[in-house]
This record gives structure tokens, sequence and C-alpha cells, in this order.
């Protein structure tokens, strides 16, 4: 698996990531980087990071696997090596908590984005990856991401559309770092993985939606400035 650019938008937090890249490109010898043009990330981690839309590893996951093809609702600033890192708007524009229940966040989402398979990242995409971790009763609810994700937002309850560019999340407590948490959860291709799980196998739909994720995380839909493409050796 090759991350490769999708599109000229690059998320801010995506830039340390780009300006990193660079420098351990203008270190190499300048006739192989012309030969080759691929990026090679160097990573300490006992494994690939899982590339379905959660990954292990720690934060190194989310360096390779989560943040190059993947957005969240916020991010991370890693645009300065200098300074420490501050929370930005990712896929949402701006929150704020209910003026009478501080337990509901209302979160505006970015228009116009959409996923490397072309379908359209709104409100729907949201609740749906917030499910896909938190609803047991959700056909596409999967049990292997929920360690990686929901000990990191452990107030999260549940998340309800208001409209097409407006979502709200609701906490078990009035939670302050709800946003910061919120960087680890990156939002996956509903459209896409519906597609996995009309032609996955399976006797039960739970053993279809097993298969489904299986086949997502081999043929991965993200929404950020890298997107999977397979590599054949030479």
């Amino acid at each position: 698996m090759n991350p490769i650019p999708t599109s000229p938008r690059l998320a801010p937090r995506s830039l340390g990531f780009v300006l990193a890249a660079g420098l351990i490109a203008a270190l190499a010898s300048p006739t192989v980087m012309a030969q080759e043009k691929v990026l090679r990330i160097a990573m300490t981690a006992a494994d690939i990071p899982r590339t379905l839309g959660q990954p292990d590893q720690g934060f190194e996951g989310n360096r390779f696997t989560g943040i190059p093809m993947y957005d969240a609702l916020t991010h991370w600033d890693l645009s300065k090596g200098d300074a420490a890192s501050v929370l930005i708007p990712g896929l949402a524009t701006s929150w704020v908590t209910d003026a009478t229940d501080k337990t509901k966040w209302v979160f505006k989402l970015r228009p116009g984005v959409k996923f490397h398979d072309g379908s359209d990242l709104n409100a729907d995409s949201v609740v749906w990856n917030v499910q896909k971790v938190l609803d047991k009763d959700a056909v596409h609810f999967d049990a292997s991401q929920v360690g990686v994700t929901a000990s990191r937002m452990p107030t999260l309850r549940s998340a309800r559309k208001i409209d097409n560019l407006t979502v709200e999340l609701t906490t078990s407590e009035p939670d302050a770092f709800l946003p910061l948490n919120l960087t680890n959860l990156f939002m996956a291709s509903p459209a896409h993985w519906q597609k996995k799980f009309e032609a996955a196998a399976g006797a039960t739909p739970a053993d279809k939606a097993k298969n489904a994720w299986t086949a997502f995380a081999s043929d991965a839909s993200g929404s950020g400035p890298f997107k999977m493409a397979r590599f054949l050796p030479r």
C-alpha cells in the first residue's frame, strides 16, 4: 500500500507531514528521486497500521494511515516544528455547546467535501462513523475499531443529523475535551463501505459486515489528501 496524492487540497494539519517529507526528499539523491517519484516514509511501529479508518499502533498509526488518508472533524495543527500544536478546524468549520444543555455539541461541517470514491461527506456520514464504534445495533458496527477509538473519546454517546451540514453530538456529561478527542475519529466513506457490504459473503449481516470491513481495508476511501493505491512489484 502506498498513499498517493488525490487533490490539491491539503488541510493545514497536513502541512507538517508534507514539509517533513520534502526535507527527506531533499536529503536523498536527486537522481534517484527524479527516477522514482515515490515518497517513502519511515515509522517506528510493530506492524503496518490498519487502513480501514481507525488505525492501531498508537499515533504512528494515525500518522501513517490515519491522517494522510482520512479526515476528522477537528485536527491538530502540525505545520510547525518549533511550537506546540493547537486545535484547528478539520471537516468541521466550527463547534459550540448547546446554550441550555452542555452535554450537546453542534458541529458545522465544511461544504463540498467528497470521499475518494466521489460520494459526499455530510452529516449522515458523521453519524454513520460515530455509529461504527458506538452503536452495537448498527449493521456496520465494528468491534475491532472500538478499542482504538472509543477509549479516546470516552464521553461520546451518540450523533444526530440536524441538517445536511450540521450534526449534534451528545456526551454523557459536560466534556470540554471532546473537540480535542475527536481528532482520533476518522471519517470513512459510508457509500464505499455499503458497496463492499453488498458484495460480501456471509450467512448473517454481522458476517457480511465483518467481511465488508476487511474488503474496505484493502480498498479504503477517506477524504484526506492521500488515497490508497496498490502497486505491483517490478
